[in-house]
């Protein structure tokens, strides 16, 4: 006997509502009228397949939640807006608490929907796996699978969105990156640019984003951070379409790591297509230095007029073979197409 999937009948979702301005943690939260104040609320309340969690527009929040509860496939979890105004603004200044993270989802078929995160910090300690890869705004877990966030606007946040969990898809965001690295020691001889999205694991989708100024000047190597990578030596990369987003301002597109990472050289990228997308940044359009089997980039348009004051970088750097590119489209000055050694096969 297959017991009945919990909230199968959609009367009996429950709906949370939370205001940061009006509200009471004595309040019962079931109502806009009687809306909880403290969006830690969120964390602590049972949320069952179903449930909505509401944060009023106009509201602001500081520290981090996590919600940790599974959705279910006809029914998932939603973490939205309601009222009217701006959308409502999350932010966690204290990279000690939770890595920055404003927040932190374990659980599995949970939406994220129409929330602003804003001026979330870089890191203290630049070791990857209990730091770097748990930062962002939105931390999609290890684990969690199947969830989606889309449409949220991010400013300032040194990484908006890490994403470690199968099977997401990261949709119809707006990112607005910061001027300052995500991790850098005074003398150091590496650092980490600001970047929009990390994934560190395969199994993702990231579509129709817009993606601006993740751009440092403060580096060892002149101009870093990106919109996009692909990172996290400890899980596969397979299978991970990257399409229709518009990257401006940033100092590089896409960019996956190989022997400079945690677990160096033992994930190869499998069945990567990145494609329609619009880069109109200042490095690489790639920068791959992992292996690829069945990479294809496709029919994508890449703007350079400048170059940030780097030194470095082509517009295409591939360090393995294994990637198709086809029916790309570059613009740009003289200046920064000059001096690659790299061909274009395009």
């Amino acid at each position: 006997i297959v017991p009945a999937p919990l909230h199968a009948d959609p009367d009996v979702t429950t709906t949370s509502y939370l205001d940061a301005r009006e509200g009471s943690d004595l309040n019962t939260g079931r109502s806009a009228a009687a809306a909880w104040k403290s969006h830690t609320k969120a964390q602590h309340t049972k949320l069952l397949p179903g449930d909505v969690v509401k944060f009023k527009r106009g509201s602001e929040f500081s520290g981090p939640i996590h919600i940790t509860q599974s959705g279910a496939p006809a029914n998932p979890i939603v973490l939205t807006a309601y009222g009217e105004g701006p959308a409502p603004k999350f932010t966690n200044p204290d990279d000690r608490n939770m890595n920055g993270n404003c927040i932190r989802i374990s659980g599995s078929h949970v939406i994220i929907e129409q929330l602003h995160f804003h001026d979330t910090p870089p890191t203290r300690h630049p070791d990857r796996v209990k730091s770097i890869f748990r930062m962002g705004a939105v931390f999609n877990m290890h684990g969690a699978r199947h969830n989606i966030i889309r449409h949220n606007t991010f400013t300032r946040c040194t990484k908006a969105i890490q994403s470690t969990g199968e099977f997401a898809l990261i949709t119809r965001n707006q990112m607005d990156g910061p001027s300052h690295p995500l991790w850098n020691r005074p003398g150091a001889s590496g650092a980490w640019g600001p970047m929009g999205i990390q994934l560190g694991i395969g199994n993702q989708e990231v579509s129709y984003n817009t993606i601006k100024n993740y751009l440092t000047l403060d580096s060892p190597y002149g101009s870093d951070g990106g919109a996009i990578e692909l990172d996290d030596g400890r899980y596969h990369k397979r299978n991970v379409y990257i399409h229709y987003n518009y990257s401006e301002g940033n100092a590089g597109f896409f960019e996956s790591s190989w022997k400079a990472d945690h677990n160096p050289k033992v994930q190869k990228v499998h069945n990567l297509r990145v494609a329609f997308n619009v880069s109109y940044d200042g490095q690489s359009f790639v920068y791959m230095h992992a292996p690829c089997i069945d990479t294809v980039f496709d029919n994508n348009t890449v703007v350079r007029t400048t170059n940030f004051g780097s030194p470095l970088y082509d517009i295409v750097y591939t360090a393995f073979p294994g990637i198709l590119f086809r029916n790309n489209l570059y613009i740009g000055t003289e200046q920064c197409f000059r001096g690659s050694p790299y061909k274009l096969e395009s």
